[in-house]
């Protein structure tokens, strides 16, 4: 004779309520994580070829999401962006916040290389150091950042397809 229960088990899973919550916590987590500041002890050239890193990824997800040219202007004593403006088909410096202008230190050298072979351009000089294409496509280069007795360097390189990285 087999015997049947009428009672229900007892709760097999979780709430709807304590997921949403164990996911708040997972974010709120996240999010510390995220907006801490680094405790980087890493050399300022470093420092500074990852932000330049991060930002040449930024521009070219712009670029191609908003199907805009951009360029990159490697001065002496810093660089700064440009967007091209197709109404005048000329170069306006772009002023939004995280892409302004950038005073490096003094005693700071730049060294910048373009392998003019693996692209084509329809320009007989570009007025840019860099440009970033709407199509995912960007002028490859190789830069080098370092303080003045050289102690500290970090180099960026693209071959112009890929993103730029820290070798």
């Amino acid at each position: 004779m087999a015997v049947v229960s009428s009672h229900k088990p007892a709760q097999s899973g979780f709430t709807f309520i304590e997921l949403m919550v164990v996911l708040l916590v997972l974010g709120v987590i996240a999010s510390l994580v995220t907006l801490a500041p680094r405790m980087n002890q890493s050399p300022a050239a470093v420092q500074q070829a990852e932000r330049l890193e991060i930002l040449f990824k930024s521009v070219r997800d712009k670029a191609f999401f908003q199907n805009q040219t951009y360029g990159w202007v490697l001065k002496p004593d810093g660089y700064h962006w440009l967007r091209w403006n197709q109404d005048d088909a000329r170069w306006e410096v772009w002023e939004e916040a995280e892409f302004q202008s950038v005073t490096l230190p003094e005693a700071w050298q730049t060294t910048f290389e373009q392998d003019f072979s693996s692209i084509a351009t329809s320009q007989p000089e570009p007025a840019v150091t860099a440009v970033i294409f709407p199509d995912y496509q960007m002028t490859p280069f190789r830069l080098s950042l370092s303080n003045a007795d050289r102690s500290q360097t970090a180099v960026l390189t693209t071959d112009g397809l890929n993103d730029v990285a820290i070798q």
